[in-house]
């Protein structure tokens, strides 16, 4: 072959690779990088959520703590894996919650424990009937709870009413005078006796309000 033709031929692959024989789409044969809208190093492609930096990957867990006080939940069966960064968010948990310490609200950091009563205050009045069961509770069961039933002496009569909680015999004051007469009846009362009864039964005269007996001692004036 003439030199001069084999001359030729080698500008020609000379040329040929200077003009885009580098495969990278133009400019000196450098390859166009993949969209990466966070430069997080991790393609958009392949980022779980390519405009957010601090996440691209997703990671699978077994138990949940969403109101971060410490106590689990079993993940739900079948649970999603979570878009996470280097290492799961906090309220997820790669290990299994303990069996012994399941969170009973997992939405309240106030309650996460399931204890025992023996006593419930619906109304809260201070007063108590005989319940028992478990409640979601804190360090401590609520104070609409006790651990004690009630003596029968002090059992709330009325439970739905914050303002009747004893029985008291009470008697009908027919005259209005705030003192009544006649046989008593059992009340379930608060601190004031019911419309038109009196927590005493001594009036003279249950017709007329002025007639009062004033020779009782003054103990047996007092409202019980």
């Amino acid at each position: 072959m003439r030199s001069g033709s084999l001359l030729s031929i080698i500008t020609a692959c000379v040329v040929l690779a200077g003009c885009g024989g580098g495969g990278g789409g133009g400019g000196g044969g450098t390859p166009t990088p993949p969209p990466n809208a966070d430069g997080d190093s991790v393609a958009d492609a392949q980022d779980c959520a390519p405009n957010d930096a601090t996440k691209w990957q997703l990671l699978s867990y077994q138990s949940v703590d969403m109101d971060q006080d410490g106590h689990k939940v079993a993940a739900a069966a079948g649970a999603s894996p979570v878009c996470s960064g280097a290492s799961l968010p906090a309220q997820y948990s790669a290990a299994a919650a303990d069996p012994n310490d399941l969170d009973c609200d997992d939405t309240s950091n106030a309650r996460w424990q399931m204890l025992s009563y023996a006593a419930v205050d619906a109304d809260g009045d201070g007063h108590f009937v005989t319940s028992s069961g478990q409640a979601c509770s804190g360090a401590a069961l609520a104070s609409t709870y006790a651990t004690v039933a009630p003596s029968a002496a002090t059992v709330d009569c009325d439970d739905a009413s914050a303002s009747t909680w004893r029985y008291v015999m009470t008697y009908a004051d027919t005259d209005g005078d705030g003192v009544g007469a006649g046989k008593g009846t059992v009340s379930c009362v608060g601190t004031a006796a019911p419309a038109g009864f009196s927590f005493l039964g001594y009036d003279p005269d249950a017709t007329n309000a002025s007639a009062k007996n004033t020779e009782l001692p003054s103990w047996q004036l007092t409202t019980p």
